[in-house]
Order: C-alpha cells, then sequence, then structure tokens
C-alpha cells in the first residue's frame, strides 16, 4: 500500500507499544513489536518517496528524520536488553537509511539506466530528455527571477516541462516493464552493512558514523576488529557550541585576539568532549572515516583540539589539533563510501582553471544580472594563478588561466582526465542549491554562460578520479534536514568522482595555494589523499606565524569520498633496482665462472 496517509496509524501504534514497554508492561515482546511497526513505517516511506517528485521527496525526509532516530533508539535499546548482536546492526542500518538518501537513490537510478541492460539508442534519448528539462527548467528559473518576468514565456515553457516530465516518466516505466536488471538496481534499498565494512576496512582504518536528534547523540564506530555504538544525550549547549564554532572558524579578528583564542579553545575542547573523547580508546593510531548528520556536516573535526591550552597566551600554532593524531577524511554515508564508482584512468592527469574576472565591454547583460542578483563582486583570486601554475610543476595536465578558462573549454575536457581542479570563485544559491554556480571567464566565451550550475554538473558523466574545488564554500549549502547539506560537491560524486576536495567557508588564496601546492606534492608521492592533505595542512601550520596558523587558513579544506591513493608509482625504487642489478651479476658472474672451471 502506498497511501502515505498508512505512515500514522503505523507511528502511532509503534509509540503505543514503545509506552506499554516502558511504562507499565517490561515486555521485550513489546519492544519488538514497536520495532516491527517503526520497520514497516520504514519501508512505507521508502516505497512513497519513489515515486515523488524530487521537491516532495526533499520535503518527506525532513518530516519523518524523527521515525529514523527513534528506530535506532529502540533498536539500541533491543540490543543492551537482550545482547544480540543483530539488533546493533539493525541500528546501524537504520542510520544508514537516514542519510543521503535521495542522492544515494539518485546515483543508483543513473547507474540502472548505464547498467542495467538498457540498450544505447535509449539510453540517449533518455539523456536527451533529461537535458530538455533541465534547460527549460533553467528558462523558467531565470525569467521567474529576471526585473520582468514575462508570465507568457512562463506559461509556454511550463507546459513544455509537463510534457517533457510525462515523455521521461513514460520512458522510465517502459524501461522498468521491460529490463528487469534496470528495476532491480533502481529500486535495491539495501545499504551496507556493519559486518561488511568490516571485511572491507584496513586494519589501520576506524569509521563513525554520527546521528543527530532533538535530544540524542548516536555514535557508530567500525573497526576491523571491532563494531560498537554509543547513545550520549545532548542539549542546546551542543547546538550552540557548534554555531559558535563555526563562527570562530570563519572568522579571525585582530581586534579580539585574547577572547577569540579563550572562546575558540574552549569550545572545541567541548566539542572534542562530546564527539570524540567517548570512543577515543577505539579509534587510538587509526585513520579515521567520518560520517557526519545535520549540522555536523559543517564542521572540520581534524579542528577540535584534544587538550585546552594556556589561553593567556595567543598560539594557534600549537593547539592540540585532531588532525595531529589522525588522518581524516568524510563521506555522505558508509554506503556511498563502498560503491563501486566505474571510473576509468584516463591517461591525462589533471585538468585545471584559473579564470580571470575583470569585468569588460564584452561581458554580457545577462552576466551582469546574475552578479547583482546575487550582489556578488567577483574581485582578481590573486593567487590562483600561482596555485595552478605550482601544480603544473608537479603534474602534467593541461592548465587553463584568464581567457582560457571558460565553461564551454571545460566541458569539452572535462571528460579526458583523472584530475579536475578549480581555483575560482563560487556564487551560493541557499534557496535553490540547484541553481549554485562556479564562475569561469565572462568574457570569452560565445557558447556558454560562463556560469556552471549544480544542475549541470549532476548531468556531466566524468571520468575523474578526483575533483578539487579549490574555490570557496564549495562544501557549503542549505542544510536539507534527512538529507544533508546541499553543496556543489554533491553533483560531482552524482557525476561519478568518488573522491572530493572541497571547502566549509571562504578561503584566503594565499594560504590556500602553499596548502594545495603541498597537497599535489604529497599525491605524487604516493600519499593516500587524507595523508595527502593532512601533510600538507600540518606543513602549513608548523611554519606559519602564531595567529596565521588559526584553523581559518587551513581547516576549509576537507576531502569527501574515497581517499585511497590515485598513482602508485611503477618504477622500481631506485636503491632496490640497484640491487637487483648487483644480485643479477654476481649470479651471472658465478655461472660464468663454473662454465669455465669446471
Amino acid at each position: 500500500i502506498l497511501d502515505i496517509n498508512l505512515l500514522y496509524p503505523l507511528l502511532g501504534k509503534a509509540k503505543a507499544f514503545y509506552s506499554l514497554y516502558s511504562e507499565s508492561s517490561n515486555n521485550i515482546n513489546d519492544l519488538k513489536e514497536s520495532l516491527k511497526c517503526y520497520d514497516l513505517a520504514v519501508k512505507l516511506i521508502e516505497k512513497v518517496r519513489d515515486y515523488l517528485s524530487k521537491e516532495s521527496k526533499y520535503t518527506l525526509t525532513k518530516n519523518v528524520k524523527n521515525t529514523f532516530d527513534k528506530t535506532i533508539k529502540i533498536s539500541l535499546e533491543l540490543y543492551k536488553t537482550t545482547k544480540d548482536i543483530k539488533y546493533l546492526g539493525t541500528a546501524f542500518e537504520y542510520a544508514e537509511k537516514s542519510k543521503s538518501a535521495i542522492l544515494l537513490s539518485s546515483i543508483r537510478d543513473v547507474d540502472a539506466i548505464k547498467f542495467g541492460d538498457i540498450p544505447e539508442t535509449l539510453q540517449k534519448v533518455e539523456k536527451e530528455i533529461n537535458g530538455k528539462i533541465r534547460a527549460y527548467d533553467k528558462l523558467v528559473y531565470d525569467e521567474k527571477n529576471s526585473e520582468n518576468p514575462d508570465s507568457v514565456k512562463i506559461n509556454l515553457w511550463e507546459s513544455k516541462l509537463f510534457d517533457l516530465n510525462r515523455e521521461h516518466e513514460s520512458l522510465i516505466l517502459k524501461f522498468e516493464k521491460e529490463h528487469k536488471q534496470y528495476y532491480s538496481l533502481k529500486y535495491d534499498k539495501n545499504v551496507i552493512s556493519a559486518k561488511t565494512i568490516q571485511e572491507k576496512l584496513n586494519k589501520n582504518k576506524a569509521l563513525i558514523e554520527y546521528t543527530v536528534s532533538d535530544s540524542l547523540l548516536f555514535i557508530f564506530v567500525i573497526t576491523s576488529e571491532k563494531f560498537t555504538a554509543l547513545e550520549l544525550p545532548i542539549d542546546s549547549t551542543f547546538f550552540r557550541n557548534i554555531e559558535e564554532f563555526r563562527k570562530l572558524l570563519k572568522n579571525v579578528s585582530i581586534k579580539n585576539l585574547n577572547e577569540d583564542f579563550r572562546d575558540y579553545s574552549i569550545i572545541s575542547y567541548h566539542l572534542y568532549k562530546d564527539l570524540i573523547k567517548p570512543i577515543q580508546n577505539l579509534i587510538t593510531a587509526k585513520d579515521l572515516i567520518i560520517i557526519p548528520d545535520g549540522i555536523l556536516g559543517y564542521l572540520p573535526f581534524e579542528a577540535l583540539i584534544s587538550k585546552l591550552p594556556d589561553i593567556k597566551k595567543v598560539d594557534y600554532r600549537n593547539l592540540i589539533y585532531l588532525i595531529k593524531n589522525y588522518p581524516i577524511s568524510y563521506s555522505y554515508s558508509a554506503t556511498l563510501l563502498f560503491k563501486d564508482f566505474k571510473t576509468k584512468t584516463t591517461g591525462n592527469e589533471v585538468l585545471a582553471f584559473a579564470p580571470t574576472y575583470e569585468i569588460t565591454d564584452k561581458t554580457e547583460k545577462n552576466q551582469l544580472l546574475v552578479l547583482n542578483k546575487q550582489c556578488c563582486t567577483l574581485a582578481p583570486i590573486k593567487n590562483a594563478k600561482t596555485e595552478i601554475n605550482n601544480i603544473n610543476e608537479i603534474f602534467d595536465g593541461k592548465y587553463l588561466q584568464d581567457l582560457d578558462a571558460t565553461e564551454l573549454n571545460f566541458k569539452t575536457n572535462a571528460n579526458n582526465f583523472d584530475i579536475l581542479h578549480f581555483a575560482m570563485h563560487t556564487i551560493i544559491n541557499d534557496e535553490n542549491p540547484m541553481y549554485s554556480k562556479m564562475v569561469f571567464t565572462l568574457d570569452n566565451d560565445c557558447i556558454e554562460d560562463g556560469f556552471l550550475n549544480t544542475y549541470e554538473i549532476y548531468n556531466l558523466d566524468l571520468n575523474a578520479r578526483l575533483v578539487v574545488l579549490s574555490a570557496c564554500n564549495t562544501g557549503f549549502g542549505k542544510l536539507s534536514k534527512g538529507e544533508g547539506i546541499m553543496s556543489l560537491a554533491r553533483g560531482f560524486l552524482y557525476s561519478g568522482v568518488q573522491s572530493i576536495i572541497m571547502t566549509l567557508w571562504e578561503i584566503e588564496d594565499k594560504s590556500g595555494a602553499e596548502i594545495m601546492t603541498k597537497f599535489y606534492n604529497n599525491l605524487k608521492e604516493e600519499n593516500s589523499i587524507d595523508n595527502a592533505l593532512r601533510k600538507a595542512k600540518l606543513d602549513y601550520i608548523e611554519s606559519a606565524l602564531p595567529l596565521r596558523a588559526h584553523p581559518y587558513f587551513w581547516a576549509a579544506y576537507i576531502d569527501i569520498g574515497n581517499p585511497a591513493p590515485l598513482y602508485k608509482n611503477s618504477l622500481v625504487n631506485p636503491i632496490m633496482l640497484s640491487v637487483i642489478i648487483l644480485i643479477i651479476i654476481t649470479i651471472l658472474a658465478v655461472w660464468y665462472y663454473r662454465k669455465n672451471h669446471m
């Protein structure tokens, strides 16, 4: 039954069984019945969500987040009461289902079309229809946001959209009826199990997954040897600390040095005690994979401190940051992290962009309108060209700057490179995250408008294994409850990229160029992505002045996705090669001696 109204009696019944258990009976069967009803509710939510529009999916997900939180709580309560490990696994399964479910479903839709026995001709038709839908969406959006919206145009384009959506729905229905493999891939609701994660994790790694409700913090910790979960009470102080920490991270004030240093140290340490200290004994000497939830997605955990300093002396360089003990990477969910992305090595290393933002006579009126609408002034990024020129000395590739750094050149070349690097401005649209945009050079592109919107990124099919968004706020965006942060970075994950370096606030371009140069050097030396970024940050902190070691200058960059090394040197180590040659020469000499003297 797909009637969403069925959800309310199911949740009411689940709540009634839980009240019966907790207030009077203490009968474990009542608790099990409560979980059974919550499980039915989750299955109904998943089925209904498949048939909703994108906007309705987000609304539903936001409204049912509390259902997943309660299901996790009851599963953990059953685990504590029965000591049955299956309930711990069930709790983790619901934690996974509560994260980025719409993103995961969208990626599975794409995979179903690619790998679900759909003929290439029909794949092409589906892509063309989708492209038209995106184009008319943009026309409607732009017209509605223009100075004098034309209702005739809007009505015409909305009518076209209606017809295209019906055509797309009809084609998808045909896929579902005629292609069983497509259907099974598209409607796969399974999430990765804790047991599977344990099998996939190296001994030196620990996965930490958080779920945040209004009054409880759930922490799941998985290593190859152990799987456990904690349930901790939280209150308004916890959320207030997160907001204050974010403000302190993004601002460096000369006027209030002592006060800001004291506040940063105290709040950072309090968050460390809430988020990391309870599991400290489980993660010692491990590389951390952190899967945040809700507002935690705005935090760079590596900037938390594990020890309070002498707050009378302002010294950001010598704080005991978490990064000094752990390499840290992030993911939207464990299921997405361990997904097999079908990327392939292109043979070309880096495609990089550093645009110019000089407004000239060639700048089109509609481009200026976009900038004015966003109250946006595109100041030159002084060190952007330095950044990509430094990378050019480390990796081969195509490095486009100034007038060559156009959106058209990106779309023409993007599919042929392993790494995509962007040193540019972004414009964040919190009202409609699909219209957040990366800004290329505006004056030298006769086909594209110079604004790469998030919805356009979703429409790409990329081979890149790493995207580096060395631009402001690329990991920032509107927080959608139950789904996560609606950032530009999500679009690249959807388009097939397995790992992304993104930024959580407006970066300072001088320190950014320095960190990025060191990151690529480390990457070239066969480091994993998380280790390469960590070493670059630690080098920066160590060499910076005490004030410029403030996390504002280095902590904005985070790695989300698969942190595995991109390159492994196929050449034998020179010392090892010398030893091998010497051994071969010795063997040949012995053979020659024996042949001639025996």
